[in-house]
């Protein structure tokens, strides 16, 4: 175990001589800081006649929105729309939008705006193809969701939530940039002969070298995410940790909190950051190299961007739900395509940690067997 340790701490010291590493790792901080401050930077906006920036007026908003907390979507509140649209926050609007998609509430009762939304929902799930199992599972979900819908102001967890795509994103660069040379500095530099003088052992320098790469992948995920919720919470408050995710997502059937979601979406990344080390050096020992692997996995990020599999390709579309890139989106982990294992239907945030531990300990094995093959054979 000593040994182990020792070739783990000479592994980081050979990373972090890497001028390469420092500088990616800063600009990646540096671009999550600002993601949640840039908005607020700009001008133009004006309160009662008065030139503000978007600070100003976003502490505003939260200020009427923290206000609303806990004002119930029903009847009497779309009167109080309808009637005094300009002392109604935009929480309470955002909602109805979500449902039915205008900012129009004249008229709109409270029975006519839950059928709308049921409407919805089940034509989601028509969309999505649902099996009669799926449905009666989703509406099992949607029973445990009080009605009339409250409105719980939450926009820390909201917004840092959706900005793990973001985050995600950043780590797949990160990893594709620096990962891939715990590897193959080695085969690059012809210094890789020089490891069969070791008298502690391939297996445990291929160790030290694995554990490297995904700790520091762990690592770098961990202070991005703090990088990018930080300001967030800063501008936006730590209210809402168990407000339900309904106040923002009110086509949503899980009962589910804010804080809850939040804390999925950066698991899923903490996931994602294991699944793109473990790949990264793998391509890279079977490449021999640290091009390749930054190519295929930049690529295949870019990909999952832009591509979709239409909902007929059940099978297909439920599987590439479950790219990091998907994943990571708001709503990737929580759609209502479910999986069922051993007759029990899980969601893709439940099914994730499976899959992606399963694969990367696939491509650690297939690794070491590749490390362990050319040591043997290529020299």
């Amino acid at each position: 175990m000593r040994s182990f340790w020792l070739l783990t701490g000479f592994e980081y010291k050979k990373l972090f001589q890497r001028k390469i590493v420092w500088i990616t790792l800063a600009v990646m901080i540096a671009a999550c800081i600002l993601l949640p401050c840039i908005s607020y930077m700009a001008t133009g906006y004006t309160i009662d006649g008065e030139p503000v920036n978007g600070y100003d007026l976003k502490k505003k908003h939260v200020a009427q929105d923290k206000e609303a907390s806990g004002t119930r979507l029903d009847g009497k509140t779309l009167k109080n729309m309808e009637e005094s649209p300009s002392d109604i926050p935009g929480g309470l609007f955002n909602m109805v939008y979500y449902i039915t998609g205008g900012w129009e509430v004249d008229g709109l009762k409270e029975q006519e705006l839950y059928q709308i939304r049921e409407n919805n929902i089940e034509a989601n799930w028509e969309s999505a193809r649902l099996s009669k199992g799926e449905k009666k599972y989703m509406a099992e979900q949607e029973e445990k969701i009080e009605k009339p819908l409250t409105y719980e102001y939450s926009d820390g967890y909201q917004e840092a939530g959706t900005q793990m795509v973001f985050v995600g994103l950043l780590q797949t660069l990160l990893i594709a940039i620096c990962i891939p040379s715990v590897f193959a500095e080695e085969h690059i530099r012809k210094t890789d002969q020089l490891n069969l003088c070791t008298n502690m052992g391939k297996k445990t320098l291929y160790l030290a070298k694995i554990a490297v790469g995904i700790s520091f992948s762990l690592a770098a995920t961990v202070m991005m995410a703090l990088a990018i919720t930080i300001p967030t919470f800063l501008i936006n408050g730590l209210e809402g940790f168990d407000a339900p995710i309904q106040s923002f997502a009110p086509l949503e059937s899980w009962a589910m909190t804010a804080g809850e979601r939040l804390l999925i979406m950066m698991a899923m990344g903490l996931l994602a950051a294991i699944l793109h080390s473990a790949a990264g050096m793998l391509m890279s020992e079977k490449a021999r190299g640290n091009v390749a692997p930054m190519a295929v996995m930049v690529g295949f990020m870019l990909v999952s961007l832009f591509a979709t599999v239409p909902d007929q390709y059940r099978a297909l579309a439920q599987a590439w739900d479950l790219v990091p890139g998907n994943v990571l989106s708001a709503t990737g982990p929580f759609g209502v395509r479910l999986f069922q294992i051993f007759g029990r239907y899980l969601a893709a945030w439940q099914v994730v940690p499976i899959v992606y531990l399963a694969v990367a300990a696939v491509c650690i094995v297939l690794g070491g067997r590749l490390y362990k093959n050319y040591q043997v054979s290529g020299r």
